[in-house]
């Protein structure tokens, strides 16, 4: 009996609870939504009876908009649209709201929460990347990861702005970019590091930015390495016999080092400049350079002294040649005071050292001596004086041979005279050659003590 008692109970339980005349679906209750953006749900509601709905949303907030009511027919489905628009300076943040349905014909009345996250924007900068050497004298390549989650083309202003490690802005740029419904871009651009650019970290700030508002904001970082590295610029002078060279070293690094200039030098009794650390085949020289500091190496190789030697060693040769070829001289047999009428013998020696063809000896006497016997000379007689030649068609080597002639004075000379040197023309290997003895002087000066030399030689001819 007790157990009946128990079950009439629950029936009347069952009966007295409230059975629900409608019910609805709900396409999404997570919606993520940028600031200045918007998204919306769609609601379906279905009754068994006509009914007319109330909608209301708890927590709601401004930028809500849906339904205020809803008519629906018996066994069929009415649709509405809820739409969420943030503004762009609405927070970012999660909002939690409740969707109330009430129907007006039973009063029942359902409930649904619904979370909304507001982003800072709808357009973000994921990530940044460097690619590249990161060293002076380099170029690397920047990346920047976009993404767009809204389901409409963006239009959005890209900055960007990069520090080195003491602060002093390196790059910056800015630059629109339209981003289709829910695209994702790599966007790349190409940044070059200079020569002595410092190493360390830098710093990339990069934003997004739409109708001068601030949309999203990402820091990263890259490291720029420390490297010794140099440029060298050679520039060479040329001149006859000299080259001058100068090397220009600069360190385009970043960091202290020692750079090597290594030369190929011929001659190291021509060169002349800096001293090099080496020598040999290859000069060396070694510079120690600091970071952006630039050193030059300068040194010369004069060949000058080659030709100044080849010209002296061919002039010594011609001269010896000149006159290793024939020995020439003239003298005087008596040495005394011109007097009038007094007779002087004058003598030309001569030896030659090779074979010689063709040798004409010449000598001259002046007007104010008169030739009284020149021997197999022939004379030409001139105002000027008489000249006196002597051809032999030819000497052999060794050969020795003295001519002499006889002149005397018009008148008295109380001092010296010079006396014309005599010459001597000849061919030898194919070449005319001349050339002439020492002057000789006639008579005594005053207060001279005479001194006669008896060295009369062998005349022949």
């Amino acid at each position: 009996m007790k157990r009946y008692g128990i079950a009439v109970l629950l029936i009347l339980l069952a009966i007295a609870s409230p059975v629900f005349a409608f019910g609805y679906t709900i396409s999404n209750d997570q919606i993520p939504v940028g600031a200045g953006d918007t998204q919306s749900i769609e609601v379906v509601l279905h009754s068994a009876v006509d009914d007319f709905f109330i909608f209301s949303m708890k927590n709601s907030m401004p930028w809500v908009t849906m339904p205020s009511s809803i008519p629906v027919l018996a066994g069929q489905d009415a649709k509405t649209t809820i739409y969420f628009s943030p503004y762009e300076q609405t927070n970012p943040g999660v909002y939690n709201m409740t969707l109330v349905m009430e129907s007006t014909n039973t009063g029942e009345r359902l409930e649904k929460p619904i979370s909304i996250t507001v982003k800072s924007a709808n357009v973000v900068i994921e990530k940044i990347a460097a690619e590249g050497e990161l060293i002076p004298v380099s170029k690397a390549k920047l990346k920047l990861f976009l993404k767009n989650y809204d389901n409409k083309e963006v239009l959005v202003k890209l900055l960007y702005i990069i520090k080195d490690q003491d602060g002093l802005e390196f790059f910056s740029a800015a630059e629109d970019i339209s981003l289709g419904a829910k695209e994702f871009r790599i966007y790349e651009k190409e940044i070059e590091f200079s020569e002595c650019a410092k190493k360390g970290r830098y710093v990339i700030t990069s934003q997004l930015m739409k109708n001068n508002a601030e949309l999203f904001t990402l820091t990263d970082s890259f490291e720029v390495k420390g490297v010794f590295q140099t440029s060298s610029d050679k520039k060479e002078k040329q001149e006859l016999f000299r080259t001058s060279t100068v090397i220009t070293v600069k360190n385009t690094g970043n960091i202290q080092g020692t750079a090597s200039v290594r030369e190929n030098v011929w001659g190291e009794l021509f060169f002349s400049g800096d001293l090099p650390k080496s020598t040999g085949s290859e000069y060396t020289w070694e510079l120690s350079l600091d970071a952006c500091e630039t050193k030059a190496v300068s040194y010369s190789v004069d060949y000058t002294i080659i030709p100044i030697i080849l010209i002296m060693i061919f002039t010594i040769l011609y001269i010896v040649f000149k006159f290793s070829t024939i020995r020439l001289k003239k003298f005087i047999i008596q040495k005394q005071h011109i007097q009038k009428g007094v007779e002087f013998t004058i003598g030309v020696e001569f030896k030659s050292h090779s074979c010689l063809k063709n040798v004409v000896i010449r000598d001259f006497v002046p007007a104010i001596f008169k030739v009284v016997d020149a021997g197999k000379a022939a004379k030409y007689t001139t105002a000027a004086g008489t000249e006196l030649v002597w051809k032999i068609p030819e000497l052999k080597r060794a050969e020795e041979r003295i001519v002499s002639y006889k002149i005397i004075p018009l008148f008295s000379v109380s001092d010296t005279v010079r006396l014309p040197k005599a010459s001597v023309e000849f061919i030898h290997l194919g070449r005319h050659i001349s050339k002439s003895s020492w002057p000789v002087y006639l008579g005594i000066k005053s207060g001279d003590i005479l001194s006669l030399k008896d060295t009369a030689k062998r005349l022949t001819l």
